[in-house]
């Protein structure tokens, strides 16, 4: 097991000392700072890179289908209230209601004891779009709309794998509630445990 060591500025700057003194002509200190704006300049970059690295593995194709065209996302489209019927079905301390900041959406919350956290006896998890549900997610493309990255209706695929992870339902009893993808989803599998991102 190897450990990673977090090196003291001190220690820094006297290897920058070190450095400079070997035909250098920058002084130590000036070398010093050139060293550190160099490791902040490149862990920027690294970071950005990073940033962009996921953005486009977020539009990248789900086996082929393309997750920002609206008619290879629909798959077996849902109605939410007969989603909500076969949620609460799968797990009755589900507890269901619109949302008070967008009227389009509803909220998914765990019934739980009334504490101080939890005034009400609900716990907030998320929320999906109210009206015909598609069954994979729609994502909007960069510079679409004239906004940016986002999600334009969300697929109740991705919520069901949502909840799976939370552990509120399980993966058997949603296969049997809701039945296989229409499609073969590389996100679904990986999502569900069923199979690594790689």
């Amino acid at each position: 097991m190897s450990l990673i060591l977090d090196v003291p500025s001190s220690v820094e700057f006297d290897k920058a000392v070190a450095a400079s003194k070997s035909n250098s002509k920058l002084s130590p200190m000036a070398r010093y700072l050139n060293d550190r704006w160099g490791y902040k300049r490149d862990h920027q970059r690294a970071i950005f890179a990073d940033a962009e690295g996921k953005k486009q593995a977020a539009f990248a194709s789900d086996n082929g289908r393309d997750r920002t065209n609206a008619d290879a996302g629909i798959g077996m489209p849902l109605h939410s209230s007969i989603f909500i019927e076969r949620l609460t079905k799968l797990n009755p301390s589900l507890w269901f209601e619109r949302a008070n900041a967008d009227k389009e959406k509803i909220g998914i919350y765990l019934q739980v004891p009334i504490s101080m956290i939890h005034p009400e006896g609900l716990q907030y998890l998320f929320a999906f779009h109210d009206g015909i549900m598609p069954e994979f997610v729609l994502l909007r493309k960069p510079g679409q709309d004239g906004e940016g990255v986002g999600i334009l209706r969300q697929g109740w695929r991705t919520i069901l794998a949502r909840l799976i992870r939370l552990r509120m339902v399980s993966l058997p009893s949603v296969e049997v509630m809701f039945g296989q993808p229409s499609c073969q989803s590389a996100h679904w599998a990986v999502l569900t445990g069923k199979r690594s991102a790689a």
